[in-house]
């Protein structure tokens, strides 16, 4: 949509600790859980929990099962091309 763009994601493992300086994201756990770090906080997730992630928030998802967790990731404004900052943990 002009607001917004939507993408459907998997973790299987640990994503490297990131930030985005463009856009923020709302995040939708389909399937699966982990653990969210967001700035300093850990946020337990599993299917049907949500998240919002602020730009330039350092984060990153770390998947707590066997199978790949999903989920359902909303960029706004629309993601028109990488935005992806790699942080220090």
């Amino acid at each position: 949509t002009p607001g917004a763009s939507s993408y459907m994601a998997q973790a299987q493992g640990s994503e490297t600790p990131h930030r985005h300086v463009k856009h923020d994201l709302t995040i939708f756990v389909l399937r699966g859980s982990g653990t969210l770090t967001l700035g300093d906080e850990r946020i337990a997730l599993a299917a049907g929990g949500a998240a919002v992630i602020p730009r330039g928030v350092p984060h990153w998802f770390a998947n707590g099962g066997r199978h790949a967790a999903v989920a359902f990731v909303i960029y706004t404004p629309p993601l028109d091309k990488p935005d992806v900052v790699p942080v220090g943990r």
